[in-house]
Formats: C-alpha cells, structure tokens, sequence
C-alpha cells in the first residue's frame, strides 16, 4: 500500500539557500541536515508518496528514526496542511487584527554624562550589538524640559499600554536625579510596571543609591565600560571602574537586586573573557554585552567579540506561537518604543528613525504613526544574507544591527560568523549552545543520526 511521510504538526522544515534544518518546538531541539536528509524530507514536503526503491533502506530507517524522536508520522494519504501560516491574531500588525502588544518602553531622561567616553554619542554611521542594555546616547538631540509637566499622565499612559517594563536610560540618568525620582514615584501607582535604571553608578552617593534600589519595583543595570591601560590613562575610566567595582560588593552585601552590562569598543573586545569570568565568580551574574564600532572599523575587518568559530548566539522560542512570531517580527523591536529627551520616539536607542513626537504630553497620538509598527515588522527574512540561512528563525537578534547591515549588506558579516552560500555547510559547524536539548546532524546513514554536537 502506498504510504506517505509528514512531520509532525510542531516540528517545521526551514530551508536556506543551500542548507537545511528541522526545528523540533516542543521539544526545544534543532537538528541540521546533511544534503541526503534534506532531499528526502523536501520530497515529502512535496507531498510524494513513500516508495521503498528510491528512497532505500537508509533513507527508511531516517524516517523511522524521525518517527521515533515524535518528528513525523506514515499515513496513507497526504497532509495538506499549511503549518507555517501564523494565528489570525500574528498575520498583521495593522488592519483588522490588533498589532501585537507593548512589551518594553526606554525612555531616555537625559543626555548628560559624566565619564565622557570618547565613543559616545553613538556616531550615526557606527555599528552596535545590543546597544539597547547600555548606555549609549544617540546623537546629541536638545532635552525638552516641557516633559516634565506631563511625567504622572505620561507614565499612566505607558502602563495603559500593557508595558510591563520601563527602562530608564541617558546619558546618565542619575544625573537627572528630580525627573528619575518622579518617574519612580508615579510609577509606584502601577505596582506591576518594573523599573531598570541603566547608569554608570556615578553622579550620587552610594547612599543615595541604595535608597533608589530599595524602592520595591526598581531594579539596577550598572554598566561597565572594559578598559586598558593605555586608555585608562588617557579617559580616567580606570578611577571610574574603580568606583564601580566597590559600589557592586555594596550591592551584592546588601542584597540589593542588579545586573551588569560590560560595554566594548574595537579597543576593549580582548577584555570580554577576563570581565565575565570576573563577574559570574564574584557575583554569579553573567553580564550583558554591547559592542559599539564605527563603521570605519567594522570595513576595516574588526569583527565582534561575541563572535567565534566554534560558538554561536542561538535563542529558544518557547512556544509554537513564539516560533510564528519570530518568522514574521523582529523579535527585539516589537512592542517596544523609546521616548527620547526632546520627546521624539524611536523603536530603539540605536535605530535612528523617528517614528513620531509627544505634544502636549499625548503618547498616543506620537504611536500613531506607521513608522514604528512597519520596523516592528523587521525580520531576519529582510536581511541578507540571514534570509538565506536555515538557522534565521533562531538566531540572536539585534535588529539595530540588522537595520544597519540592510544599507551595508558587507557588515552583516561582523555580526554573523557564518556564511550560507560558503563552502562550509551549517551541519559541519559545531554550533555549541546550552539552550537546546541537543543538536543532531540528521542524515540517511543510521550512524550520524544521533550524534550531538
């Protein structure tokens, strides 16, 4: 009798332009496939019917391997279901359907600093990695002092949005200390919307900063700026680390909630390692990095620091529907919004893009804009040459990088050590991540089925 072959409902064959691979949902696994695995799962994709002199028996026995992972399945007849289309609910940002929720909103309180970087303000043309975990400024834009009449109705309106988290930001926002402590006072109002100041640590006391932390919906994210010697001399950021480091042992002894974002330039990327180790040593935190370059550098070849041959940044989705999200939005910008001091709003502290201005303290009418939910529909199937790569649906995202790398399609490569159209194929990598159950190189030999990488 003639049989057919179907993956199951939660397992999705993604394909790139040469490669492939099977994203098992439920059970949190990616497996990449060799050419072999990914002729024949096309084939059935096809809706061909199972035929045991073609396909052979090592090409049954990779199907019934996948039968017993919960992969796939036999039938008698073709399943003539589309599984990549997403809920009504995901399908569209605008129209009938809602546009997905607020997660997120910065709001950047000021542009005054006092370590005075020399990198700082983030030059336009200059590529970042995560720049929205620390403090870069955008380009120096004037600070709009009328905000502050409109701080309570303001931070009402960013909780009526469903925003769980409201990330304050600068410069250093320690230095605007009356407009940081009205936001937290108005924000206590609203007992599920998280605080997070992101700050160097300097511009008060430590007093006066414990007493900010003690408030019970703040939480602390102290930025660290990696050093030399030589730059230390020439910046004083070395009495500033030195600072930082003694105000985190009066943190951690106080019990006080924080994280810790460590920021590197093409100059500092070789004190990743050294700064990590330190702080998941003496405060079992693992540090969130940034990377800044101009543009200058990153032509130049200086690649990122995050990036090695044998090491890959992969996340996990959580959900079928989270895996749905991330094939139609970029998974970082959506619902997220920034409030800039000059009441400009952007998607991100490194997307330049302005998406609307608050007048007369009116959020609502700044979000009406298309601007902002059209990047919120920015993915990895807009970038190249991630959109020909099997593994985009679980890549790290940094859409302010991607958004830049859409205008400089050469400097995507300083993001993304993998190439899709290069000799090396993605089942040869040794893609090394702890997030995952496993990955397995799939193919019609029995004996590379199970190996894990």
């Amino acid at each position: 009798m003639t049989s057919y072959f179907s993956l199951d409902n939660d397992c999705f064959l993604i394909e790139g332009s040469r490669d492939a691979a099977l994203y098992d949902v439920t059970g949190h696994c990616v497996y990449l496939l060799d050419e072999a695995a990914h002729r024949i799962l096309r084939l059935f994709e096809d809706k061909s019917p199972l035929d045991s002199e073609w396909l052979g028996p090592a090409g049954q026995k990779f199907l019934e391997f996948l039968c017993r992972e919960g992969l796939g399945f036999f039938d008698d007849s073709p399943a003539f279901e589309d599984k990549f289309v997403a809920p009504a609910r995901l399908s569209t940002l605008k129209g009938l359907a809602a546009p997905p929720s607020y997660r997120l909103a910065d709001w950047s309180i000021t542009q005054s600093c006092d370590v005075g970087c020399s990198f700082c303000p983030l030059d336009t043309n200059g590529l970042s990695w995560q720049a929205c975990t620390t403090c870069v400024r955008k380009a120096a834009v004037a600070e709009n002092s009328e905000l502050d009449k409109y701080t309570a109705s303001l931070v009402d309106q960013i909780a009526e949005l469903g925003i769980s988290r409201l990330h304050i930001r600068g410069g250093n926002p320690l230095l605007a200390w009356d407009r940081l402590n009205s936001i937290i006072h108005e924000a206590e109002r609203h007992p599920k919307l998280i605080i997070i100041v992101t700050t160097p640590g300097t511009g008060c006391s430590t007093k006066q900063l414990l007493a900010l932390c003690d408030c019970q919906n703040v939480r602390l994210n102290l930025v660290l700026f990696a050093t030399t010697t030589e730059t230390a001399k020439s910046t004083g950021r070395e009495r500033v680390m030195a600072h930082q480091f003694t105000l985190l042992r009066e943190l951690s002894q106080r019990r006080v909630r924080f994280s810790v974002s460590i920021l590197l330039t093409s100059a500092t990327c070789s004190e990743r390692e050294r700064m990590s180790t330190s702080m998941q040593e003496n405060w079992h935190l693992k540090p969130w990095i940034s990377e800044i370059y101009t543009a200058d550098e990153a032509m130049d070849g200086i690649s990122f620091s995050h990036l090695s041959p044998g090491s890959r940044l992969l996340t996990c989705w959580r959900s079928l529907e989270d895996l749905y999200t991330r094939a139609l939005f970029s998974t970082c910008l959506r619902g997220r919004l920034q409030i800039n001091p000059d009441g400009s709003i952007n998607p991100c502290a490194a997307v330049d893009e302005n998406c609307g201005q608050i007048v007369d303290g009116d959020l609502g009418a700044a979000l009406k804009a298309e601007t902002l939910y059209e990047l919120w529909t920015f993915s990895k199937n807009d970038v190249q040459p991630c959109n020909c790569c099997a593994l985009r649906y679980l890549c790290l995202d940094c859409a302010a990088a991607e958004i830049k790398c859409k205008l400089q399609v050469a400097a995507v490569r300083h993001f993304c050590p993998f190439d899709p159209d290069g000799p090396v194929r993605a089942y040869q990598v040794q893609w090394a991540h702890a997030g995952f159950n496993k990955f397995a190189v799939a193919g019609p030999s029995v004996e590379h089925l199970c190996q894990t990488l």
